[in-house]
């Protein structure tokens, strides 16, 4: 036999066993794809049987994609995401209600659903655990669900060890999560009183939590407190926090119409953290700055630049809204 006979004879036999493996293959592809989308159920009384018998919770979805584009847009990103989807089918227990069509649209009421999509977390007793209001991509989905599952079980554990900071500072990191800030509060307070000198490293990630809950709760003086305490444990930034704490003290300067002192902070934020995860934004917030100062070549570079390095981010539309009005008040007489 020849080199080339065998290396036919091998082509063959390679071809043969890839047609044999090929479907096998492909009928795992599909059945792991079956596997992770989300188990809805169909009806509540099947749902809150099941809930019951699992000791599960209830995820309820509120939602309606041909007339919500938000819904729409769930349905094509967020529940379709193997992750989500995972998680769900192995920790709670999904009913859709479709509110154009579900015989159940009454639980709407009950619920006092005001906007779509809605879902919420409940209990058996259907209670209200958690509630999420509008789109949310995949992982801050991800992380809103593992937050309100993991409610209950941290609960016990800050009653089970109360002068646990680790404990309290979890619980309180989960009603965060889930918009539960009053809730959070007075744990955040309680791991500054155990963590005093922050010899334990929680200090400093409560003290930046009520920073920010009392930042979105227009208390701005508070904030710079709580901020300043957060750098002058951590000067070096170990943390996490030293870019975001930038950002929010360059938005409290912009929240006082100090455009000009905030496009310098957005600024140095932006050479201080080229790696920010804030970039986009505080591009945006340059920009925007910058135009109130009427200094519309410094907002059109802040806005060229957002759209050039971020194009496919949630700002990248708004930068070239404000391009094109810059573009045509240019010339006008003032």
């Amino acid at each position: 036999m020849t080199v080339k006979t065998r290396v036919d004879k091998s082509i063959r036999n390679l071809t043969l066993l890839s047609l044999l493996i090929l479907p096998v293959a492909l009928a795992a592809a599909f059945a792991e794809n079956a596997a992770e989308a989300v188990a809805w159920k169909s009806s509540w009384h099947e749902t809150a049987g099941a809930a019951k018998k699992r000791s599960r919770n209830i995820l309820l979805l509120f939602t309606n994609p041909e007339r919500c584009p938000p819904c729409r847009m769930m349905e094509q990103q967020t529940w379709p995401d193997a992750g989500v989807a995972k998680f769900v089918n192995a920790n709670l227990v999904p009913l859709m209600i479709h509110t154009g069509r579900s015989e159940e649209r009454s639980l709407g009421r009950e619920f006092e659903i005001r906007g779509i999509p809605t879902t919420l977390v409940l209990d058996t007793k259907r209670n209200i655990i958690a509630r999420k209001v509008g789109f949310s991509p995949p992982e801050d989905f991800l992380r809103f669900l593992r937050a309100a599952v993991s409610l209950d079980g941290l609960k016990k554990k800050v009653e089970r060890d109360a002068e646990n900071a680790a404990h309290a500072l979890d619980l309180a990191r989960a009603y965060v999560e889930l918009e539960r800030r009053s809730e959070a509060v007075p744990l955040l307070e309680k791991v500054c009183r155990l963590d005093r000198d922050n010899s334990k490293e929680k200090k400093v990630h409560a003290l930046y939590l009520l920073g920010t809950i009392a930042f979105e709760n227009g208390k701005t003086e508070d904030a710079k407190r709580k901020f300043g305490e957060v750098m002058g444990i951590d000067p070096k930034g170990k943390a996490g926090y030293a870019d975001d704490i930038a950002f929010h003290l360059a938005i409290v300067l912009a929240n006082e119409r100090k455009f000009s002192s905030a496009a310098e902070r957005f600024e140095k934020l932006m050479a201080d953290f080229p790696k920010s995860e804030r970039l986009p934004e505080a591009l945006m917030y340059l920009g925007r700055c910058r135009l109130l100062t009427e200094d519309s070549d410094g907002a059109a570079k802040a806005f060229e630049k957002l759209i050039k390095e971020h194009p496919d981010g949630p700002y990248a539309r708004h930068a070239k809204h404000f391009l094109q009005e810059i573009k045509q008040n240019k010339g006008k007489p003032r």
